[in-house]
């Protein structure tokens, strides 16, 4: 008797494993499903992205006025599948800012004399895009010391960087004192709100071309202008260096 209750209790144990196994392969499952799920893009996300598309358009044609072939150094538009799939290792639903980027290029090359520039840092490729992302998480975030940083790199998508500089994009809200739901964030000497926006950064990014090419005509260009720069940066980012809320 206590031979065939002890049978029964090992056979349902096997079957509560099982049954636990089942359970968190399918959790896993549903959530992998959810943070890849396709992205169709319609309307207002549609035009959106056409409206970056067209953006970048019109940095490569201010590059190319300054001489800079910038367009040999990109590499092709990716699909929406492709992007979905390269960005696997991301922990969150890839967004529609990272959509409209990656569909107009894969990214920029990056050791040429004309890379794609935003500001002070390279389009990145999707492939540098992880290693910039494991490379946040791994020293920058713990070394930082402050959980609330910790836990906000967790979640944002690189898209930009150079030599220990990152630009993010966070994707589970962020810190900030500013309504901006999805700002450029500066990762480098300290995590700073740096753009509104994507749109932003390369509207940003084309003010500043615009007034390069304005100030080479006439002779007088200064790249050290800093006060200029930062006039021009803030007249279309209202939270440029907004302060965090701890």
């Amino acid at each position: 008797m206590s031979s065939l209750f002890n049978k029964s209790l090992f056979l349902i144990s096997i079957l509560l494993l099982v049954l636990i196994g089942l359970y968190t392969i399918s959790n896993k499952s549903s959530e992998e499903k959810m943070r890849n799920q396709q992205y169709e893009l319609e309307g207002s996300d549609k035009e959106y992205q056409r409206r970056i598309h067209s953006l970048l358009d019109t940095i490569v044609e201010l590059n190319s006025s300054l001489g800079k072939d910038v367009s040999s150094n990109l590499l092709p538009p990716l699909s929406i599948d492709e992007i979905i799939k390269e960005c696997s290792w991301y922990p969150d639903k890839i967004p529609l800012e990272v959509i409209a980027l990656y569909t107009w290029s894969g990214g920029s090359k990056y050791h040429v004399e004309h890379p794609l520039w935003f500001r002070d840092n390279i389009f990145c490729t999707l492939d540098k895009a992880k290693e910039e992302y494991e490379i946040t998480n791994k020293y920058y975030a713990p070394a930082s010391g402050f959980k609330e940083v910790i836990d906000l790199l967790k979640f944002c998508f690189p898209i930009g960087s150079f030599e220990g500089s990152v630009y993010v994009i966070p994707t589970q809200g962020h810190y900030f004192k500013s309504s901006c739901k999805k700002p450029i964030i500066s990762v480098f000497e300290g995590v700073d709100f740096f753009y509104d926006s994507l749109e932003s950064m390369i509207r940003t990014q084309i003010a500043l071309l615009k007034w390069e090419i304005d100030q080479l005509s006439n002779s007088s260009f200064n790249i050290e202008d800093v006060e200029k720069e930062s006039e021009i940066i803030k007249s279309i980012n209202k939270d440029f260096l907004s302060d965090s809320n701890f």
